[in-house]
């Protein structure tokens, strides 16, 4: 990352009183309040001559006009599409790596957050959550990505930066919205092409569910 594109990142970045902050790069609603729907990915999961078209097409986006929330929109559909393309090392397909991500949903449950639905999908995870009250999200996804991050690489022998750096969060407006999350969640398996049936695949809360091992039952 050059000088100026650091600079143009910084000049970008801000924080509110009512919840929003950015560091330049995505808005993220920071409060307690709200259900939100996570996308995180692993750092090699979107290759980087695909991350550079995908910059310049949102560049000219920006250039002829389109809003930050239109700007986001368009980013968030591109990086999801090419998510489940299955670019890069998929690190998250292992069972034993998926683990170490399920435990750390419990421990988040553990924690007092509420976790409603997640999958983990070879190279990015979708995760609903609503976290306590008096956490921040930054802070609590933070936390998550580093002990899951130091844990995965253990177990894959391997070391380096395992997650991207950002993640996508999108606040779920109303039961309509949620509805529509929720189904895209369990879904985004079998639009993958890796099962037919939601609830056959195992590193999800469908699968959870089907194999009665949901966080709170046994």
């Amino acid at each position: 990352m050059d000088r100026e594109h650091i600079r143009r990142k910084a000049r970008n970045s801000f924080r509110t009183d009512n919840g929003w902050r950015s560091r330049g790069y995505l808005p993220h609603y920071d409060g307690a309040d709200r259900t939100q729907f996570l996308t995180i990915r692993l750092a090699d999961s979107v290759p980087t001559h695909i991350q550079a078209a995908l910059n310049a097409e949102l560049e000219r986006l920006k250039s002829r006009g389109a809003d930050s929330q239109t700007i986001g929109y368009h980013r968030c559909k591109r990086i999801e599409a090419l998510l489940d393309a299955g670019y890069g090392s998929c690190a998250l397909k292992a069972g034993s790596v998926a683990e170490v991500i399920i435990k750390a949903f419990e421990k988040l449950v553990g924690e007092g957050h509420e976790v409603i639905r997640w999958v983990i999908m070879p190279n990015h995870i979708h995760i609903v959550i609503k976290i306590r009250q008096g956490s921040s999200l930054a802070t609590v996804i933070r936390f998550f990505k580093g002990r899951t991050g130091r844990e995965a690489n253990k177990v894959l022998g391997s070391s380096g930066q395992f997650w991207f750096p950002e993640y996508f969060d999108r606040y779920i407006r109303d039961s309509e919205h949620l509805t529509r999350v929720l189904h895209y969640i369990n879904q985004n398996p079998v639009r993958a092409g890796l099962v037919k049936v939601a609830e056959d695949w195992r590193f999800s809360s469908a699968g959870a569910e089907k194999s009665r091992v949901a966080f709170g039952r046994s």
